[in-house]
């Protein structure tokens, strides 16, 4: 009977140390077209948003789509146009180990071959922008984004770092098969100690995308989904929706890291 109480015992407190890791894109759409002014193609919020996934229409307009926390969008902007000294970050993480986030693509909105009508261009992209905070000050920012063109028939993805402290840019270009599934994902990963930044795709390690480490590592990192689209013909059906999740949660991440990497919450993947 010791023994079992025991087990009880222990099996509680391992659950209760775990907890789960969630992201709040909070941001309203008036916050969001507030952004900044005159904003080229318009800003919306993503038309639907449920918790950390995100779709829209594809359509003949163009344009941006976003979700974010408004306590970092509002605090970026004041901090980008000068009224505010200090940046707060969504996520707080330690100075050393690893943490990982993943994009997953669940549509990629494939439309019929045959579809375009004159001069429609058909592209859009989904990802997310990441930044990097330490001290109210921001470090490094980048973004992730996978870029359609139906038109071109090909599927990129894209990732940027900008190490703000010395002003050195890094970046990377992957094809994808234009016809690869839905459920693609992924993987950003953090290296503390190297103050690197690396992508694994679809579970093939890609390495990182700085060549040298960052000037400095963050102590807070924040994120904002993102995507855009314009360009297809007006008589396309409104069913086709590209639609991404954001996977913040170590029991939803499902690539292969490091043993011992994290999620943004500290939970061992």
């Amino acid at each position: 009977m010791k023994k079992l109480t025991l087990a009880l015992v222990t099996g509680l407190m391992s659950v209760s140390g775990w907890s789960a890791c969630t992201y709040n894109f909070d941001t309203t759409e008036i916050e969001i077209q507030q952004m900044s002014n005159n904003l080229i193609p318009p800003a919306k919020k993503f038309s639907s948003l449920n918790e950390t996934t995100g779709s829209f229409t594809l359509e003949s307009n163009s344009y941006q789509y976003w979700a974010s926390t408004s306590s970092f969008l509002n605090s970026y902007k004041k901090y980008m146009n000068g009224t505010s000294s200090t940046i707060t970050g969504d996520k707080t993480i330690q100075n050393t180990g690893r943490y990982s986030v993943e994009l997953k693509i669940n549509d990629f909105a494939d439309i019929p071959n045959g579809t375009y009508v004159g001069n429609q261009s058909g592209v859009f992209n989904l990802g997310y922008n990441f930044f990097g905070i330490k001290n109210g000050s921001l470090k490094y920012g980048g973004f992730l984004w996978i870029v359609n063109s139906d038109q071109a028939k090909t599927k990129t993805v894209f990732v940027t770092l900008t190490d703000l402290s010395i002003g050195a840019n890094y970046g990377k270009e992957f094809q994808l098969s234009y016809n690869t599934p839905n459920n693609y994902i992924v993987g950003l990963y953090f290296d503390q100690d190297a103050r690197q930044i690396g992508i694994n795709l679809n579970g093939i390690d890609k390495g990182f995308i700085n060549n040298v480490p960052l000037h400095e590592a963050a102590t807070q990192v924040s994120f904002q989904m993102y995507g855009t689209s314009g360009g297809y013909p007006a008589s396309l059906p409104k069913t086709f929706k590209p639609t991404q999740t954001l996977i913040f949660d170590a029991s939803q991440i499902t690539l292969k890291y490091l043993t011992g990497t994290k999620d943004i919450c500290g939970n061992t993947i």
